[in-house]
């Protein structure tokens, strides 16, 4: 683990709260705040690395995928990056995972191995030779728990492997599995670990500096946790810009330091230390602790859903954006439909996760009907003519044109229109369907 060599210069937050600190090893280390305060301290940097030509290139590397489309919607929204003309939008900024700018560092042509890939592996592996797990060796969550456990055991070395192999049977089993399927693949695929460690090697190579050149500025952005080869990649993209201008750690800290176990954890794993946020390098202030304005005491679960809701439909009359309220709930019984009623009784639209499962859907009522329709078959003397109108009125069939349809009817085809359809060509089930 090295020392800090330099003191603390002014962060990129706003108002000098956060501080950089150059470790002498490539790393700019920059405590911030999570949320906002990370994200502006983001967009200083990009701002600062843009400042010359708003076309740099600059690659933030966050933690997975679905934090790479909402940081960059973040930072395209925010104000420190609109140009003078009021144009909104950010040009040449990239964001990838440490897996995905590994894939472009590695020029080789076999692929990364997904998730299904290493299921499929460990499925094959266990019909073959499935050892201790031979009596759940077709559930699901072998597979699953395998294929979890095959991207722990692949950072480890082979001495390592072994270790681990004499802990226990099961140990021995699980181990050998990964190694099994690790061999099965290795000819067309590359594992995690083995594509990390390939970009890091490609890293110091003339075509990895050309993929690099054509990323720009990079930025490694409240990493979590690094495994072993991630924080390999790393450290080798440190030791490139040592001689050029460090690579910025926006690594997330709270107000306690005692939750910030986490942050200590991946700069000790990339060799360099948290810096200790005293007088002189002030971290972020302690957050308020949330508490109730009011405490409510009701009957039951419906009147506390018409609490709430009328509490919601105040706040909207005084002006209050919708976006702006949330509704939080315990378990989904019987919450969640409940406030799902009361709401679409209102005529309050709301966003989230629905207590209806979907089966009880429209679409999902019509696909259980046509499914059992289909099994009985159009000439089943069971096909009574009111089932088949219950498939077609729950498939709200669209009417072919703007013609059809008058001033008040529905823009679907109503029950009725079929009903009379039915009566006139005289059809009443069974065999009526293929002859009428």
């Amino acid at each position: 683990m090295s020392d800090l060599t330099a003191a603390a210069v002014r962060g990129a937050a706003d108002g000098g709260g956060a501080r950089a600190w150059h470790d002498g090893s490539g790393l700019q280390v920059v405590p911030v705040e999570f949320g906002e305060p990370a994200r502006q301290a983001l967009v200083e940097l990009v701002s600062e690395a843009k400042a010359s030509d708003p076309l740099a290139p600059v690659t933030v590397i966050v933690s997975s995928n679905p934090a790479r489309v909402e940081l960059r919607r973040a930072v395209a929204r925010s104000a420190s990056l609109q140009p003078g003309n009021g144009v909104r939008g950010v040009a040449a900024l990239e964001t990838l995972t440490l897996a995905s700018l590994a894939e472009r560092l590695v020029a080789e042509p076999r692929k990364r191995a997904g998730d299904l890939i290493i299921e499929a592996a460990f499925r094959n592996e266990l019909r073959e030779a499935p050892g201790l797990f031979e009596p759940v060796a077709e559930h699901p969550q072998t597979v699953a728990a395998l294929a979890q456990a095959f991207g722990e055991v692949r950072e480890l070395d082979a001495d390592e492997q072994r270790r681990l192999g004499a802990q226990s049977g099961r140990a021995a089993t699980v181990v050998e599995l990964c190694q099994r399927v690790h061999a099965a693949l290795r000819s067309e695929w590359f594992d995690t670990a083995e594509l990390l460690d390939a970009a890091a090697a490609a890293v110091g190579t003339d075509a990895g500096a050309q993929v690099l050149g054509d990323l720009g500025r990079l930025v490694l952005y409240l990493p979590r946790r690094l495994s072993a080869s991630e924080a390999r990649l790393v450290g080798a993209l440190a030791r490139r810009c040592a001689a050029e201008p460090d690579l910025p750690l926006l690594i997330g800290v709270t107000g306690d330091d005692s939750a910030n176990s986490a942050a200590r954890a991946v700069c000790a794993c990339l060799g360099t230390t948290l810096p200790t946020l005293g007088p002189a390098s002030p971290g972020p202030a302690a957050p308020e602790v949330a508490t109730a304005q009011r405490v409510i005491s009701v009957t039951d679960p419906d009147e506390e859903a018409r609490t709430v809701l009328r509490s919601v439909m105040a706040d909207l009359d005084a002006g209050l954006a919708a976006s702006d309220i949330a509704v939080f709930y315990g378990p989904d019984s019987p919450y969640g439909r409940t406030f799902e009623e009361q709401f679409e009784a209102a005529g309050i639209s709301t966003y989230g996760s629905t207590a209806r499962t979907l089966a009880e859907s429209t679409y999902g009522q019509f696909a259980l009907r046509f499914i059992a329709l289909a099994d009985a078959g159009l000439a089943d003397p069971r096909l009574a003519r009111r089932d088949v109108f219950d498939l077609l009125g729950g498939a709200q069939v669209p009417r072919s044109g703007a013609g059809e349809r008058r001033g008040g009817e529905s823009f679907f085809i109503p029950d009725s229109k079929w009903e009379h359809l039915a009566r006139a060509a005289r059809v009443t089930g069974g065999g009526d369907w293929g002859v009428r």
